[in-house]
């Protein structure tokens, strides 16, 4: 059987063995085992055949052969005989896509050219006229053989004339397919740009006309969208080529202004766009010959601004007029195009401004600022043309509304006098005006001052736009002095200071910002002025009660953004606390003096600073204060001791393992390590606390001096030396943090052994007492450490667990804390290098949830009370878990969640309510069996009966909340007969003692009297 013979029978079982056959005589034609032209000869039977499919066939055989040979093997005699038979092959329209793949792999040839490139694409426009009837997949490969030619054989075919122009627009006429456009337009946009289309623009057919076809575009690609074509691919294409000649001037504006009367705003947006493109490419004459229309058809969308995204196309059009106006122009002189466009632009603004509260007056603004951004002849026109006005304007006006909406748009005008003067270093060639703003510096400074001084303090946002002005003069290059900015800065830092709180307080937040702008603008006025203001308004003592620190310590936290700030801050802070600790202070104040810096650490930009200085400092200083028996009884309360734990942490986990591994040989750490007092079995909690968050922060593979077992076996022994609950949590999250990172896998034994003796341990004991409860928190941090990493041990441990919730004294409280398993620690983190699997919350509720519902199951036999310590481990873990987790439960979790409704616990009445809302929400199956019980439990669970039956504030809120669901999920038929009933219970929730359920109850109420109602549009 011959190669052509063997391609033709498996091309359409199995193309990967087809083109090994064409790899295969490809490889023979390179050794010289044959020739090309042997193989031409050796389909010349299958060419003429009547059926179109083995001619194709035929075809398809040749190009694959081609493409798999090495152009560089390709004669001339190749070419020229090669190619004349597969343009004819064009003719023949069964075998147009595999003639056009055979011409591809030709034309990659070293000796292809120019001839023979206009003979290809004759024959296209000749033979191809009907390309519009041929499947998608064939057209893209003709028009990706159109697209190769032009990129590389262009000056042959820009040759061809206006030939070529009138062949390619036919070619392509009538094209929809998204992919093929994205070529299309491209070769369209090489054509209108390099090829002369002036007599092509006054025939019939205009090139304009092939390309204003598709505007505007309406594609919406498909859901799954497989070659990733979007819309805006295919405007922006579009708009290329509508903007690649000024020639299309007087065909596409008219069509563009007629059309930005639509009502859609797609089509307004896709209009201003292309606006905004083609006055952006061409030529100053032809821009200002359409000047004035563009303006008039354009302000509209400004003025009358509807939405948001068409105002800033429609400003961006304006914009993209006046760059294009603004080409090769020193000044905006009066007799230049600029000018002449500007004028009556000036004109109608002026006169909008006359009313600076009406909405035009705003959007006047927005068409000043955007004005000024597009070049420094625009700026300076308008500023000279309209500042002077708006100041005049502003004067006269006698009402605080309107002054601050002047001071608004002048707001807006200084931005773009920001962009534009930042920009002058590269303008310099067309600039040399200097900066026109400068004749108004004292008016704008003192009119500003007087406006965020001078002002009643009651009106905020006046206030609010004069802060924002002065912080933008100062952002002005070179605009204003140092002792302008410095007053500046003493004025906000009186307004953060000194000025007593109004409303929500927002001029102190937009002083505080305005500081730390000013701070990147001017570093030495934050460290000689802001910084020595705020520490001298931090008290020795918070004796008086009136927690003024609060807001300096916000401001200091804010202000703190680079490194060397921080130096001082925490310089200061240290110094500050020292003299706090020795004076009569509460725990409160210290406690806020070092939350500022874990603040600073861990939201500011300083967070990739070496913390090791820092570090040393706080354990020479504050570290040993805190563990000495001899120190200020203040470094021992349990606020400051977590503060300062949580400092250490913060400091500590960000140093590399080598500088950590340092630290612990030549600090306090290393004495504390060594030290029986740390591992919690002699009365000194504070050691053991600080321990905790400096064992939370060191990386899993520093060592430290005691060995892991030994530790862990230490802090079980000792367990039941306090009933201190910051210590027992302390010792829990040790020994989480220790099991989770310091044991491997081969060690989860020994930890398995240990964990079913203390389960023994705490079943065995018959009556609740504090050393039950150590035992259990000790319990939970052995579990939990193997829970976060998903050792397989730890299911056998949470098996054995299960059954302490049916101890007669220690189910109850064993119910309450099992949800510390799924609790987010702030220490037991990934931050603080933890094994964290994120799976862990969903398998240990599909592990647990069939050992705490068994109680449940018909012919269970326990008590009450083991049924409710069930309902409370089931409800509290519930509260920490998302509902993807819990939802594939509902049908075993939904009387459960009825019962659970019931109890009195307010923390298990609001989980149960809040899953079930959830169910609602997803529309799980099942719950219309239990419509009616669901109904009459939320409506008794809102009721306002005081505390004692678990019917909190926030438990009424969410019954009233999950109830208003209902009627958007449950059919009407099924609600309809309960709607008196709920209606006439939800009476007496509208006189609730609490608003927020007040307003909730309104809600609810209103949308079940809304069941069976028609609506508006019936």
């Amino acid at each position: 059987m011959t190669d052509p013979q063997r391609f033709l029978l498996t091309s359409d079982q199995n193309q990967e063995e087809a083109n090994e056959i064409a790899i295969s005589v490809a490889t023979r034609i390179q050794l010289q085992d044959i020739k090309l032209v042997d193989v031409v000869l050796s389909v010349g039977e299958y060419l003429t055949d009547d059926d179109a499919t083995i001619r194709a066939k035929s075809t398809a055989y040749l190009a694959a052969v081609l493409a798999a040979l090495d152009p560089q093997v390709l004669i001339r005699q190749h070419i020229e005989v090669v190619g004349d038979y597969f343009c004819a092959r064009i003719e023949d329209s069964s075998g147009l896509k595999e003639a056009t793949n055979g011409l591809l792999a030709l034309e990659r040839a070293r000796r292809f050219g120019a001839d023979d490139a206009r003979k290809v694409m004759r024959t296209i426009f000749t033979s191809a006229q009907d390309l519009q009837r041929h499947p998608q997949g064939t057209r893209f490969i003709v028009l990706s053989l159109v697209n190769r030619l032009m990129s590389n054989h262009r000056e042959a075919l820009k040759s061809m004339g206006n030939g070529y122009i009138v062949g390619i627009t036919d070619l392509v006429a009538g094209e929809k397919d998204p992919r093929n456009l994205m070529i299309v337009f491209s070769m369209l946009k090489v054509v209108i740009i390099e090829w002369n289309i002036s007599s092509h623009l006054e025939s019939g057919k205009t090139m304009f006309d092939s390309v204003f076809c598709y505007f505007p575009i309406t594609f919406r690609p498909p859901p799954d969208n497989p070659h990733g074509i979007t819309a805006k691919d295919l405007k922006d294409r579009l708009k290329d080529c509508l903007a690649a000649n000024a020639l299309f001037a007087p065909h596409i504006f008219p069509a563009l202004f007629d059309k930005i009367d639509s009502t859609s705003p797609a089509v307004k947006r896709d209009v201003l766009q292309a606006l905004a493109a083609c006055a952006n490419s061409y030529d100053i004459a032809t821009v200002s010959s359409v000047s004035i229309p563009l303006w008039d058809t354009v302000k509209f969308e400004v003025l009358n601004a509807q939405e948001d995204d068409l105002v800033e196309d429609a400003l961006f059009a304006i914009k993209s007029v006046t760059r294009n106006l603004s080409y090769s122009l020193e000044s905006a002189a009066s007799s230049t195009p600029l000018t002449q466009f500007l004028s009556p632009i000036m004109k109608e603004t002026s006169e909008n401004l006359l009313e600076p509260q009406h909405k035009q007056a705003k959007q006047s603004g927005e068409i000043l600022g955007a004005i000024c951004a597009a070049s420094p002849q625009a700026f300076g026109f308008v500023i000279r043309a309209i500042l002077p006005t708006l100041l005049a304007i502003y004067q006269d006006k006698d009402t605080i509304g309107s002054q601050r909406s002047l001071l608004e748009i002048t707001n807006r005008i200084l931005d773009s006098a920001i962009m534009v003067l930042s920009d002058r270093g590269t303008q310099q060639r067309e600039l040399s005006i200097g900066n026109p703003l400068e004749p108004l510096k004292d008016r704008l400074f003192e009119l500003y001052c007087r406006a965020l001084m001078g002002t009643n303090k009651e009106e905020v946002s006046f206030r609010i736009a004069a802060n924002r002005g002065l912080i933008r003069l100062c952002r002005l290059p070179g605009y204003l002095t140092k002792s302008e900015t410095g007053m500046i800065v003493q004025y906000m830092n009186e307004i953060v200071l000194d000025e007593e709180p109004y409303g929500a307080n927002s001029i102190k937040d937009e002083a505080i910002k305005g500081l730390v702008e000013l701070s990147e603008l001017d570093h030495n006025a934050l460290m000689e002025i802001t910084f020595p203001a705020f520490m001298s308004k931090l008290p020795d003592s918070d004796k008086n009660g009136d927690g003024k620190y609060i807001a300096v310590l916000e401001g200091l936290a804010k202000l703190t953004k680079e490194k060397n700030v921080f130096d001082l801050l925490f310089r200061r802070l240290f110094s500050k606390l020292d003299s706090v600790m020795s004076s009569n202070s509460s725990a409160t104040y210290p406690y806020a003096l070092i939350s500022t810096l874990i603040i600073v650490l861990e939201h500011n930009e300083v967070q990739n600073l070496d913390r090791t200085p820092y570090l040393v400092k706080a354990l020479e200083g504050p570290l040993r204060q805190s563990l000495s028996a001899t120190a200020n009884a203040l470094w021992h309360d349990p606020l400051v001791t977590e503060g300062l734990g949580r400092l250490l942490t913060v400091l500590v986990r960000d140093i590399a393992p080598g500088a950590q591994d340092e630290l612990l040989r030549e600090t306090i750490i290393s004495e504390l390590l060594q030290h029986g007092e740390i591992l919690g079995w002699v009365n000194f909690d504070t050691s053991v606390i600080i321990f905790t968050h400096i064992l939370a922060g060191l990386h899993s593979n520093v060592s430290i001096p005691t060995d892991s077992r030994q530790m862990i076996t230490s802090l079980v022994d000792h367990r039941r030396f306090t009933s201190n609950s910051s210590v027992l949590n302390s010792r829990h999250q040790q020994i989480a943090i220790i099991v989770n990172k310091r044991f491997t896998a081969s060690e989860s034994e020994w930890l398995a052994t240990l964990g079913t003796s203390l389960i023994k341990s705490i079943s065995a004991t018959e009556a609740s007492n504090p050393n039950t409860i150590a035992d259990i928190w000790v319990l939970l941090g052995l579990v939990r450490g193997l829970l976060l990493r998903l050792d397989l041990r730890v299911f056998d441990l949470l098996s054995s667990m299960v059954l302490v919730l049916s101890h007669e004294s220690h189910g109850a409280l064993f119910a309450k804390l099992i949800s510390i398993l799924l609790t987010p620690d702030p220490l037991i983190s990934k931050r603080n290098h933890c094994i964290i699997r994120m799976l862990y919350p969903q398998r240990l509720f599909t592990f647990m949830l069939p050992l705490l519902a068994a109680p449940f199951e018909q012919g269970a036999t326990a008590s009450a009370e083991v049924k409710r310590n069930h309902l409370i481990a089931i409800a509290r873990m519930l509260a920490f878990l998302h509902s993807e987790i819990v939802l594939p439960f509902a049908e075993t979790l939904l009387p459960l969640l009825l019962q659970g409704i019931d109890q009195s616990d307010p923390d298990v009445k609001a989980a149960s309510i809040d899953t079930l809302r959830e169910m609602f929400i997803s529309k799980t199956g099942g719950i219309e069996s239990h419509l009616r019980a669901i109904v009459r439990r939320l409506l008794d669970a809102s009721n306002a009966e005081g505390p004692q039956g678990g019917k909190t504030e926030k438990v009424r809120f969410e019954a009233l909340r999950c109830l208003r669901v209902l009627p958007d999920i449950v059919k009407q038929e099924a609600l309809i007969p309960l709607k008196n009933e709920v209606c006439g219970g939800l009476l007496g929730k509208l006189d609730d003692p609490r608003r927020k359920v007040r307003k909730e109850a309104v809600e609810c109420r209103r949308a079940w009297l809304g069941l069976g109602e028609p609506d508006d549009d019936e």
